[in-house]
């Protein structure tokens, strides 16, 4: 990322990372209308805050994201995303600038919790602060562009999920 953001952040780690499906790299672009959102590349972004005590602390993609340009279409939480964790709960949104859309799954991991509220997650950190000492935690979010049908992103961006979660859970807040 760009200086001025990671110091706007106060990020202590971040990762942003692109993945392609190997699909997309053997065909080279050339795909029919279902199979064109398994091609589409899915982006990894994980922000991690080692203390948020010092006024570092994780914005809200419901506030960044509006601020570079982009519309919010729909958010809701909902539950089964992430392996190994049912009853989590991750907010799954729908977001547009210009012809673009994208489809973003994310939530915040912090000290063993998954959240999807942003108000919960300040709940959880006031009470951990004061119990446990501890105000670590991570905004994980994974966004797909939707090529297809919200569904077919959504499909697409679980499917990434479930096989990235088990190697990324223990390198997050626990």
């Amino acid at each position: 990322m760009e200086r001025d953001v990671l110091d706007l952040l106060k990020l202590t780690d971040y990762v942003l990372r692109v993945y392609v499906p190997e699909s997309a790299r053997r065909q080279g672009g050339a795909f029919d209308r279902q199979t064109r959102q398994e091609a589409a590349p899915v982006f990894l972004y994980v922000g991690y805050y080692g203390s948020q005590r010092t006024g570092a602390t994780y914005h809200s993609p419901r506030n960044c994201l509006p601020g570079g340009g982009w519309v919010f279409k729909s958010i809701e939480p909902v539950a089964g995303v992430l392996p190994g964790r049912p009853d989590a709960v991750v907010n799954r949104v729908v977001i547009e600038k210009g012809f673009d859309r994208q489809l973003i799954l994310y939530w915040y991991q912090d000290r063993g919790r998954i959240v999807a509220s942003e108000y919960a997650a300040k709940g959880y950190l006031i009470l951990d602060a004061a119990t446990r000492n501890r105000t670590d935690g991570a905004l994980v979010r994974v966004s797909t562009p939707m090529l297809g049908s919200e569904e077919d992103a959504f499909a697409h961006a679980t499917a990434f999920v479930k096989l990235a979660f088990p190697a990324l859970e223990p390198h997050l807040p626990g």
